[in-house]
């Protein structure tokens, strides 16, 4: 966490912008499952290229959306307000590397796994394995800060 960054968090633009972000992300992933992962109709070699492509710019909005969130985020205010959040926070703020390195596995295997059917379908179901695995996170985040300064207007 970093700082007097949670000044930027009782703007509800950052806070707008959170969700946006976390809306982005999750139809990225929306997208990534949707797309033609060997059905009928559909060319290997081509679902294989368009899946890698996205996944790599996946990877790249991730590193940009953690890296807004470490440097002046919504869970800095919500510690500032309510400090036994602090463990909490931390945690999820520690799971962003965990989510990078499980990515770049994804993202190594598709650059070096020969391009196959049992293979799309492979990479279809390590990717729901990472969608999962983001949203979760994405859901304890959200719910910290809603615990905390009442961000999206639910409160716990």
């Amino acid at each position: 966490m970093n700082g007097n960054s949670y000044l930027n968090c009782s703007d509800e633009g950052f806070r707008h912008h959170l969700r946006e972000e976390h809306r982005q992300l999750n139809e990225e992933l929306d997208q990534l499952n949707a797309c033609c992962l060997g059905q009928q109709e559909c060319d290997v070699q081509t679902d294989w290229n368009t899946l890698r492509d996205r996944v790599h710019r996946l990877r790249d909005n991730i590193v940009h959306h953690f890296r807004e969130e470490e440097e002046g985020s919504c869970l800095d205010e919500a510690v500032a307000r309510r400090p036994t959040l602090a463990p909490e926070a931390r945690e999820i703020e520690r799971e962003h590397p965990e989510l990078l390195t499980e990515l770049d596995g994804l993202i190594s295997w598709l650059d070096d796994e020969p391009v196959a059917e049992a293979s799309l379908q492979s990479a279809k179901r390590r990717l729901n394995v990472f969608a999962e695995n983001l949203r979760r996170h994405e859901l304890r985040e959200d719910a910290l800060i809603r615990r905390g300064v009442g961000a999206f207007g639910v409160d716990d």
